[in-house]
């Protein structure tokens, strides 16, 4: 079959050259003339034009690269740019010891692990960047949780909303102290509160003194009502927490250890 193709393709061409040679000059240049006209120019200039749609389509392909290149440029120097407000924010707390600060390192919340009542933050930082346990953990509204585990690359974080989380808290106001606590269904609870003590809705409660975790003033939230039985020692409180837990892209670690007394 290839070779009849080649025979075929041959005898066209020999076909067309006795065409062009038989006659007189004027009539093999009026033929001449004929075929450029009617075949070899629309020929010609249609390789052309398909060499210029390929060339085009390269350097489209050549722009649409440097165009993503670009757009992950600006993507990283917005995320740079988010970071440095968020560090520059965390320095500028009322909570922020300016005599004693904490180095603290800047991690992007991943993923979450666990349902809503048990749920752990995943971050994109750990033992790699200097992060260990026990480690706490911020946003620039409030204190998150605490560092649970650490990995190389990343870090599991249990969040105040776990039930398994526990924390030393003291209204502002009147220095009420309580154990902040989460139920089953995510809602904050300052317990242990003596009962008669000054505290009502509105008071600003933040870390205290007997925490384990964090250093003392760190913002928790704000008392939204008080839960009494008169039968009980204790009276608690519920606490709308600053920090949305759920809706966190970035927190900070604070590299800090508190220094607890040898028993």
């Amino acid at each position: 079959m290839r070779l009849s193709r080649e025979i075929v393709v041959w005898f066209i061409l020999l076909l067309l050259c006795f065409i062009l040679l038989v006659g007189s000059n004027e009539q093999r240049l009026y033929k001449a003339s004929l075929l450029g006209r009617t075949f070899y120019y629309p020929f010609i200039s249609s390789v052309n034009k398909i060499e210029e749609l390929f060339d085009a389509k390269r350097r489209n392909v050549e722009l649409s690269v440097k165009l993503t290149e670009k757009i992950l440029e600006m993507n990283e120097v917005e995320n740079e740019l988010e970071t440095l407000r968020k560090t520059l924010q965390i320095k500028d707390y009322d909570y922020w010891d300016q005599e004693t600060p904490y180095d603290f390192k800047i991690a992007s919340v991943i993923a979450y692990r666990g349902g809503f009542t048990d749920r752990i933050l995943i971050l994109d930082k750990g033992r790699n960047h200097n992060i260990k346990e026990d480690y706490p953990v911020i946003s620039e509204d409030g204190i998150v949780g605490k560092v649970l585990t650490v990995f190389p690359n990343h870090a599991l974080v249990l969040p105040i909303t776990n039930s398994m989380f526990k924390l030393g808290v003291i209204t502002e106001k009147n220095s009420v102290q309580g154990l902040l606590e989460a139920d089953d269904y995510g809602n904050m609870y300052m317990n242990l509160i003596s009962a008669g003590a000054q505290i009502s809705p509105g008071d600003l409660v933040v870390t205290s003194v007997v925490s384990r975790i964090f250093p003392r003033g760190f913002p928790v939230g704000r008392v939204s009502k008080l839960v009494k039985n008169p039968e009980d020692v204790y009276m608690k409180a519920m606490i709308t927490p600053y920090a949305e837990i759920n809706n966190l892209e970035q927190v900070s670690v604070l590299f800090y250890h508190k220094e607890l007394p040898d028993e």
